[in-house]
């Protein structure tokens, strides 16, 4: 049993709750490691051409090195001992509501699954933590479909497929989506986040499962 912060951290990495944008804890991961995303990255006109969490990695080596650090250590433990990662992810959830009394968790800001494996991960996390809302924001659709046709997704967690290209429509075939819009219109519910000097505020849109679409201005 997990009975510290510090043996938590080394056995699923760090999440954070320092993000002045997103209430509660979030877990962050290298974006070298995305798969779809990696490639998106190198498309003018994608929603993840220019992407705010590379760039804050290339500019500050402290913190590209504590992403990939997450990432190293999620896929080894995942892939070694799934239910030891997923007791210290839930360690550190509780962990940091007893500090915010914040009931909301927001997977990825920056970084993707990287796996089949780390769906059914974080389906195990939700499941523990049945009181809390995760929103776990994704591109990596064909691992996501995979996953669905063998589990079940857990209520607690919203996962929002992203659109690949900025104005782009929504992706068809799932429950919960996001887009970005810069030069037409927004699908769906706008994000009011840039209304509020770039924070949610109390908005909780994106881990609401009622709401299809979120879109998002382009930064």
């Amino acid at each position: 049993m997990i009975k510290t912060l510090k043996r938590a951290q080394e056995v699923s990495g760090k999440l954070t709750m320092k993000n002045k944008k997103v209430p509660g804890s979030s877990f962050p991961t290298s974006t070298e490691m995305c798969g779809v995303g990696g490639k998106l990255k190198l498309v003018p006109g994608s929603t993840c051409h220019g992407c705010y969490a590379a760039r804050l990695e290339a500019y500050r080596e402290n913190v590209a090195n504590g992403y990939m650090k997450n990432w190293t250590i999620s896929q080894d433990t995942i892939t070694k001992n799934m239910d030891l990662w997923v007791e210290g992810v839930v360690f550190q959830i509780l962990h940091f509501y007893k500090k915010t009394g914040v009931k909301y968790h927001r997977w990825f800001d920056s970084g993707d699954a990287y796996s089949v494996e780390w769906f059914v991960a974080i389906a195990k996390v939700a499941r523990k933590t049945p009181d809390f809302m995760h929103w776990f924001p994704t591109r990596e659709k064909a691992l996501y479909k995979e996953y669905l046709r063998n589990h079940r997704q857990p209520k607690n967690l919203v996962i929002r497929v992203s659109a690949a290209m900025v104005d782009g429509a929504p992706v068809e075939g799932f429950k919960n989506t996001s887009t970005v819009h810069k030069n037409k219109d927004h699908h769906g519910q706008r994000c009011i986040a840039p209304d509020q000097d770039g924070q949610c505020g109390e908005c909780r849109a994106c881990w609401d499962p009622k709401i299809k679409n979120i879109s998002y201005k382009k930064h």
